[in-house]
């Protein structure tokens, strides 16, 4: 799925009715939109394995010596704890 299905599919469900967040480079690893009772609206759901895939071959775009412990550690520190609103997408593992 590409970034503007992904675009597409919110606003066919939501219109422009919430800022839904859509992380950048994880196209190829977006579940769905999910929503908990009481939230402040839905927000994205990504597979978490699969964005660690992607993030390790990033690094090794860059011509440095990464693995997959230095992906996941990217994961943790800069993706899954960058909360930027209720709105800010979620990673399952599974």
């Amino acid at each position: 799925m590409t970034r503007e299905d992904i675009e597409d599919l919110i606003y066919e469900m939501y219109g422009n009715e919430y800022d839904i967040l859509i992380a950048d480079n994880f196209d190829d690893a977006f579940l769905g939109v999910t929503e908990r009772p009481g939230d402040e609206g839905p927000y994205i759901v990504y597979d978490y394995w699969k964005c660690v895939d992607i993030v390790l071959k990033q690094l090794e775009d860059d011509d440095q010596s990464y693995d997959l412990d230095d992906a996941i550690d990217f994961m943790e520190y800069n993706v899954i704890t960058a909360y930027v609103g209720p709105h800010t997408p979620a990673f399952v593992k599974r």
